[in-house]
């Protein structure tokens, strides 16, 4: 019996071999077939797989943390917006147990510290953590030990196992040394595996202390906990919603107008990916669709293969071979060429995540770790065969079909079945040029968002302006000096020959904002407002423009009344049509509103605009933190070298201070649409091209198939303006139904781009015209050329075709 089963084993092998052969020499006596059907597939499965090795990495793979779904990260909502934060209460409430589903919590802030090393000053990335946060995390040093409980202002210190190899050359008896921290000797305690580091890049860690160091005031830090076994992300919220209410005065909430506070409380894998979830799984969707195209694209051309070889499978047939032999031998081929293309497409795939890394946006996190791996292979051998299946079943069924006998006697295709073919053709090319409307609208709509956002006003100029950000160590600089470091870089800034103007702030423009105080008026009413300080050649220095009054001058100094510039937003808001001029507001005491300035935006192009407070440096207590900004005479190449240089030469023990261009910061802010456009904008040129390919293909098949028709309407008399007028038509007619269908599609699946655009509506009807012009240009081309081959048909030629 095993004999048996070896022997039909051999024979299956043997068989199956031959077959191979076979199919082999078919496709390649078809070489024109084989390679549109191969190139298109290498485009459809290559767009899939490269699109799949980012989505796999970002939204898919593992967090690279023990039983990292019991990881949730906490923080609370004002006025409708996540913070993302936890205030100290709140945290030291946390601690003590005050949410019986978290088993540990942990607080922690990410920050740039300056490390002596042997080769000098580094900055690196730290973390200030509490005690907890290794074990929320679930990790485990390599050597050494975490942080105790007791440990929270002493001065220890974690590496990273990347910094223990590089910095300190894996020295075997690092533990008990000293390393010197922003200018504080740190005992180094552990060494933090590699894993560690996956997720935020720190390079060591530092203990964190919660509290507030100014009376009566909060702070706020980034706050994780890790659920108990069992229990649910849904019961830690109602338990830390309870808790929060607990812990602050209910009143205070209760005088509050405008959306409520709120907590939040949500998985860690939220929290990383959650801005770019959508936005990858549409444009993934989307190629997917792309797939489809491509697929209708070459079930068209298989079928009309399959007419061709009508009368090969009929012999086949009769000399014995069965249905199900015709339909694997069809499907064979298909395979062959499923897995030819995909070899080629898993190559484009390859080289094209690199480029789709380069214009990911920073919001897409763990980009870094995008790659070709296991999974991806897999994918991609999966949707090889899938679409091998795809567009090879129906030309497979329609071979192994029919009466091969009257075919032999005959020698024509089957009317009926050619009707129906024609049917299904016709069919498919509707469908793809439908797709494509849908794609290519879709595409039209986020590149009109994507001019909507990069023409947004910002309030400044950033071109030609430079950010120059030192980092002072609080152990070493106190206020006073810090504020002599600054002048005195300052002074040497504006020697240079490169700088036009240069100023002092503590918020770049689109950088956020440091500062806010909370208003309740007699109604009960609480407004927000921001605060920033800058010195008096700030809004020059950007380019600013005022509505109202004047900037700070050299007499707005401390001691001096005390005043401050407003934005529109504010005045719009508090004053309604009157002017603020002359009269007082309150920050940091009573202070005489002297100037309106145009809206500047801190927090991002499409995020509204709060009201702010602009108040003079030289009348603040103290000005840690500031940003120096430089207006250059053009490019100004050289400019950030001198400033690293100056800095050394005021400071050798400090390290080289963060210089970026503004103008990457507002580019910043558009990347991740860029990056939508990008893809969008190539996924519709692939799916118009697909549909061109198609509505080409199919029609010179009818062409094809009439040569006889049209040779003997030709010899009736028939002129070629009516042979052509008739081939165009059928294309034009095939189009026409395609965009209409299309533009019902794309009414119906742009919807779902709503939450996407800026200021403007999806049902554009100017978008969706554009998005229809192009494609029935595209359609007017493809059906042209076969229009134009028909007209040129030889009728004593056409007649003799059999």
């Amino acid at each position: 019996m095993t004999r048996f089963h070896n022997a039909q084993s051999l024979i299956g092998l043997y068989q199956l071999r031959t077959d191979l052969a076979r199919a082999t020499r078919s496709l390649l006596r078809t070489p024109g077939f084989s390679l549109a059907v191969v190139l298109t597939l290498a485009l459809g499965i290559g767009a899939n797989s490269a699109m799949f090795t980012v989505v796999n990495a970002v939204l898919f793979r593992p967090l690279p943390y023990p039983e990292s779904h019991r990881i949730v990260s906490l923080s609370r909502t004002d006025e409708g917006r996540d913070q993302e934060v936890v205030d100290d209460r709140t945290f030291r409430a946390l601690a003590a147990g005050g949410v019986p589903s978290f088993e540990s919590v942990a607080a922690w802030s990410e920050q740039d510290v300056t490390v002596m090393t042997s080769d000098g000053p580094v900055m690196t990335h730290a973390n200030a953590v509490t005690p907890g946060y290794f074990g929320v995390y679930g990790f485990r040093p390599v050597r050494g030990r975490v942080f105790t409980g007791d440990e929270e202002d002493r001065p220890v210190v974690v590496l990273s196992e990347q910094m223990w190899r590089t910095v300190f050359a894996s020295d075997p008896a690092i533990l008990g040394r000293t390393v010197v921290i922003d200018n504080k000797a740190s005992t180094i305690v552990g060494i933090m595996p590699a894993v560690a580091t996956s997720a935020r890049r720190e390079q060591l860690w530092i203990p964190l202390v919660v509290g507030s160091p100014v009376p009566n005031a909060m702070t706020f830090w980034s706050v994780s906990a890790r659920l108990r076994p069992g229990a649910t992300i849904d019961a830690a919220r109602v338990e830390f919603a309870t808790l929060e209410r607990r812990v602050h005065d209910p009143s205070r909430r209760a005088a509050k107008h405008g959306p409520p506070e709120t907590t939040v409380v949500m998985t860690l894998r939220d929290r990383l990916f959650g801005d770019s979830r959508r936005a990858l799984l549409l444009l993934f969707s989307t190629v997917g669709v792309l797939l489809l195209v491509a697929c209708a694209n070459l079930a068209n051309l298989s079928l009309a293969r399959a007419a061709r070889r009508e009368r090969e499978f009929a012999l086949r047939l009769v000399l014995g071979a069965s249905s199900a032999r015709i339909v694997w031998y069809v499907l064979l081929e298909c395979l062959l060429l499923a897995a030819a293309g995909a070899g080629l497409g898993l190559l484009l795939a390859s080289a094209s995540v690199g480029y789709l890394v380069s214009i990911s946006p920073g919001s897409v996190a763990n980009a870094e770790n995008v790659r070709v791996d296991a999974v991806v292979l897999a994918f991609t051998f999966a949707i090889a065969v899938a679409t091998s299946v795809l567009f090879g079943l129906v030309p497979a069924l329609r071979a192994a079909s029919g009466d091969a006998n009257l075919t032999l006697a005959t020698g024509t295709s089957r009317a009926a079945g050619s009707r129906r073919e024609q049917l299904m053709r016709r069919t498919l090319i509707v469908a793809q040029l439908a797709t494509a409307l849908v794609v290519m609208t879709g595409a039209a709509i986020v590149t009109k968002t994507l001019a909507r956002v990069a023409a947004i006003d910002t309030g400044f100029d950033s071109e030609n302006l430079i950010a120059i950000r030192p980092s002072l160590g609080s152990a070493r600089y106190t206020p006073a000096t810090s504020q002599t470091f600054y002048t005195d870089l300052m002074t040497r800034l504006r020697d240079d020959p490169g700088a036009r103007s240069v100023a002092l702030v503590d918020a770049l423009p689109l950088g956020g904002v440091r500062a806010r105080m909370t208003e309740v008026d007699t109604s009960g009413k609480r407004t927000t407002l921001e605060l920033v300080s800058a010195d008096q050649d700030y809004f020059a220095t950007i380019g600013a423009r005022f509505v109202a009054g004047r900037g700070f001058t050299a007499s707005d100094v401390r001691g001096a009344p005390l005043v401050v510039v407003v934005n529109e937003t504010l005045a719009r808001e508090r004053f309604g049509g009157q002017s603020p001029l002359g009269r007082t507001i309150r920050a940091d005491g009573n202070r005489l509103i002297v100037g309106v300035v145009h809206d500047i935006r801190h927090h991002g192009l499409e995020a509204p605009v709060s009201p702010v407070i602009y108040r003079p440096i030289a009348q603040e207590r103290y000005t840690p933190f500031e940003t120096i900004l430089v207006r250059t005479v053009g490019r100004a190449p050289g400019i950030a070298d001198r400033a690293r240089a100056m800095v050394r030469e005021m400071d050798a023990g400090q390290v080289a201070p963060s210089i970026s261009a503004v103008e990457e910061v507002v580019s910043h802010q558009i990347a991740p649409r860029r990056f939508a456009v990008v893809l969008l904008g190539i996924f519709a040129a692939l799916a118009a091209a697909l549909a061109l390919v198609g509505l080409y293909g199919v029609l010179s098949y009818l062409v094809a198939e009439r040569t006889r028709e049209i040779g003997i309407r030709v010899a009736l008399g028939a002129d070629s303006w009516r042979v052509l007028r008739s081939v165009l038509g059928s294309g034009l007619a095939l189009t026409a139904l395609g965009l209409l269908i299309g533009a019902g599609a794309a009414a119906f699946t742009v919807r779902f781009l709503q939450s996407a655009v800026y200021d403007m509506s999806v049902y554009d009807p100017w978008m969706f015209a554009a998005a229809a012009a192009l494609l029935a240009l595209v359609a007017l081309v493809a059906s042209y050329l076969p229009a134009r081959r028909a007209a040129a048909i030889d009728p004593v030629t056409a007649l003799r075709t059999d």
